[in-house]
This record gives structure tokens, sequence and C-alpha cells, in this order.
């Protein structure tokens, strides 16, 4: 409810529309000194997810997008509610008396292992119980110790997906017959993560799906933006992060979320990092990260495709 998702309109929407209830009520019901929280658990594995079948590598794919890189149940949820007629003092003093004794540990963060550098592309198909076929190219992004190449990503993130000018979404737009809902993610992470470009399409239009995509992704490689297009992209940027952080609770969350990773300052000077990329930059890191020749491409295909659906292969 946080983020957009790709499976589906209504899905994201409906919880997006529960997290800001949730704020309403809290304002709404201050006064009478009632609390009103939510909960938004992250990736879990639940009855939903595992009843249409998911391989182990997806589930492992799914736990590593977390901060804590583990993969939730419904009782970690459950866990985190208590409800009804509760007294803070009581209740803490019953949470002390039942986890008290146990002792606090200490966690050392194992550095992960350097990625080996990816010099070909990859392609991995599978197969669900879906009408829709699901594409999604990755590639090797940077992590938070080069802020440089982050602050460009983000841009070349919103230039392909966010404002007026999303490049992604127009091309889907102008190719209604493809019927492609597209989707880009990139979140800045302590090591290096992923740019993911990911599209829900028909059957029948998975090709003509991937090579719109990686035509976008060329057109970063060969042709500089305009001042212009640059101006617009860094104000939406500008406009996202500002009204992300409209309020206190909001800009502790944000700063909170880069002293995890990084350091807290990071929050502060993010608009004037962003400021300083220049078109040269977007060019430099969109050859240097999104190099068609070495992006990995996972397929998910309908069990029964329909008529007219072309045999995959991968794009020069």
């Amino acid at each position: 409810g946080l983020r957009g998702g790709i499976a589906n309109l209504l899905y994201p929407t409906s919880k997006g529309a529960v997290v800001n209830m949730t704020r309403a009520m809290a304002f709404h019901h201050g006064p009478d000194l009632i609390r009103v929280n939510c909960i938004c658990p992250g990736m879990v594995y639940t009855p939903m997810v595992y009843s249409a079948g998911m391989p182990e590598e997806m589930r492992t794919a799914r736990a590593k997008r977390s901060a804590l890189q583990v993969e939730g149940s419904g009782w970690d949820v459950g866990g985190g509610v208590l409800v009804g007629d509760v007294e803070a003092d009581p209740t803490l003093d019953l949470v002390r008396e039942l986890f008290g004794k146990y002792p606090r540990g200490t966690t050392a963060l194992k550095e992960p292992d350097p990625e080996p550098i990816q010099t070909d592309t990859r392609m991995r198909l599978e197969k669900a119980n879906t009408r829709n076929t699901l594409v999604s190219f990755g590639w090797h992004a940077a992590g938070i110790a080069n802020k440089p190449d982050v602050c460009a990503l983000d841009l070349i993130y919103a230039l392909l997906i966010e404002g007026q000018q999303a490049r992604l979404m127009q091309a889907f737009a102008s190719q209604e017959e493809i019927g492609a809902v597209p989707e880009v993610e990139f979140i800045t992470k302590r090591d290096p993560g992923l740019f993911l470009v990911t599209c829900v399409t028909k059957p029948q239009m998975e090709l003509e799906t991937r090579e719109t995509i990686l035509a976008e992704i060329e057109k970063l490689h060969n042709t500089l933006l305009t001042p212009e297009e640059l101006a617009g992209v860094k104000a939406v940027i500008r406009a996202g992060y500002s009204f992300d952080n409209a309020t206190y609770e909001n800009q502790v969350s944000s700063m909170g979320f880069y002293e995890a990773i990084d350091t807290y300052q990071f929050a502060v000077d993010y608009l004037s990092e962003v400021d300083k990329v220049t078109v040269e930059d977007i060019q430099r890191v969109a050859a240097d990260y999104l190099n068609t020749s070495r992006s990995s491409l996972v397929i998910i295909r309908p069990k029964k495709a329909g008529e007219g659906t072309k045999e995959a292969r991968l794009i020069p």
C-alpha cells in the first residue's frame, strides 16, 4: 500500500486506500486518545501465494528484496497486532515478563560475496495459472556507496515511468495493440541492487513488449536528454520527494532508512545531489548499468497460452 504494484491495478490500490484510511482515522480519533495503526508487511509467504505455486528461486529473490533478507509468514504479521481496550503500562509489564528472560543478542552483518560481473544475457522461463504474460528485465545497479550513480538511476527511473514525459508509458500508449502495463523499480540499497523493468502483457504480444522495453533503454545510451527533459524529470523527483517527506513522521522515516544503509545525511542532501546530475551523467550511467547485452530476462507465461503466441527467443 506504500508503493505501486505490478500484479494488477486493484490489489495495490486497495492496500493504498487502507493506508490513507488509517491516517485519516488517526487524525479523526486522536482527540479521543484513540490510536489507529495498520501493518504494511513486505514479502510474506501465505496460502494465497503458495496455492498457485512458486519456485524456490523466486522465493529467494523475494526474500532478498527485504531489509532483513528474509521471507515472512502470517505469524510475523499477526504478532504485530494488539487490539482492544489496552493500557500501555500493564501491557508493557506483561511483555517484559514474558520475553525479558531471553538474553539480547547481537547480529553481525555478513558482507555479501561480490556479485560476479555479468557478461552475457540470461533468461529464465516459467509458466503459471494466469491469462497474461509477465516480462521482466533486470540489471545490476549501484549501491548507496556510489551516490552520484544512485541519483542518476533515480532520474532514469522517473524518466521512464513517472510524470507526463514518462517515456516507457508513452511508448506503450502509442501501441495500444500491445496492451502492456509497464512498471519500473529501483530501490537504493546498502549493497548494489537491481534496476527492474516489468510489463504484464498479452501472450501474443510478448516479443513486441520486449522489443519496446529494450528500444527505450537503447535511447538512453544513444541520445542525450535535452536540458528541458532533464529539468522536467528533476522536477518530478523533487515533487515526489517533497510529498513523501511532507510530515515529520515521513522525514524521520527517510532519515532512518538511509541511516540503516549508510547515513541519514543523504536524506537531507538528496535533492541537492539530484540537481548535480547532468545529461552526460544520465547517458554514462545508462551505458554502464543498463547494458542490453548484459541483462537478465524473466518471462512467466500462461500454462495454456492463447492462439498466436510467438515462440520465445532472446532478442539480439
